[in-house]
């Protein structure tokens, strides 16, 4: 496979951030990019030669580097490392008090965590804000849903299982699938309540405790979509149920609702 050129993997890693100028999408792409990388190859000389003449401290610390984003100095381990907005961005000096933030491990290794919220394009905040309001007013309005739906169905499962007339085959399988709904909406709202409060970035939080709600939400995630899974199974089930009442498939319903159970929730 051929290799990208510096130039094109640049752009496209830029492409990818954000960072190419609007006018640069809309006719002048050539001018606009060819100052842009020169401007960004400028600095990445510079930080070799910053690091080259610096060299590395006594002891264990983060190498410093060029991420093809910003220059890194040598930093300690076991710390949230920083370093000014590179100035190459065509919007640097709205942004020049800022800094990325990046996490130096305990090994001496960088950490895959980097927030560079600081240094992004202001012209893309209102943007960001909008979309941002539009995604809360979506969650307030399907976190209604899911708490009525939850409290609906936990409703007719009591009346299912408290009256004795209504305990039957069918009505079991109905307890089943009221049942994965109450999951599927219970595993949605804790991941929600897991996620951490908006923000810019995960940078705006410690590395740690990001880290630890990420896994805490991906559980519930991988819990959410069981239970989407066991909705459908136990849907399967009712159809199978129903076939079986209209053919008249011989045999123990007791026998058959254990292989029901088998079923769905498998």
């Amino acid at each position: 496979m051929p290799k990208c050129p510096p130039r094109r993997r640049l752009l496209l890693l830029l492409s990818l951030w954000g960072l190419l100028p609007r006018r640069a999408e809309t006719g002048s792409e050539g001018q606009t990019a060819g100052e842009l990388y020169q401007r960004w190859e400028r600095y990445r000389r510079e930080c070799q030669e910053t690091l080259e003449t610096a060299g590395p401290p006594a002891g264990l610390a983060c190498n410093g580097s060029f991420d093809m984003y910003v220059c890194w100095d040598y930093a300690a381990p076991n710390a949230t490392a920083r370093a000014s907005c590179p100035w190459y961005l065509p919007w640097h000096q709205h942004v020049a008090a800022g800094f990325v933030l990046r996490q130096c491990g305990s090994d001496g290794q960088w950490g895959p965590w980097r927030d560079h919220s600081q240094c992004e394009n202001p012209e893309n905040n209102g943007t960001f804000q909008n979309q941002r309001l539009v995604l809360e007013r979506l969650q307030t309005v399907y976190t209604v849903g899911y708490s009525v739906s939850l409290a609906t169905l936990l409703l007719a499962l009591l009346i299912l299982s408290f009256f004795r007339r209504l305990r039957c085959t069918r009505n079991y399988i109905h307890i089943n699938l009221f049942t994965s709904f109450m999951l599927r909406a219970a595993a949605i709202l804790t991941r929600d309540r897991l996620l951490p409060p908006p923000g810019p970035s995960p940078g705006d939080q410690a590395p740690p405790l990001w880290n630890q709600a990420l896994a805490a939400c991906r559980t519930a995630q991988i819990m959410t979509q069981y239970c989407v899974g066991a909705n459908y199974t136990w849907l399967l089930v009712e159809g199978i149920y129903l076939h079986s009442l209209l053919v008249g498939v011989g045999g123990s319903e007791g026998g058959h609702f254990r292989c029901y159970l088998l079923l769905g929730w498998d």
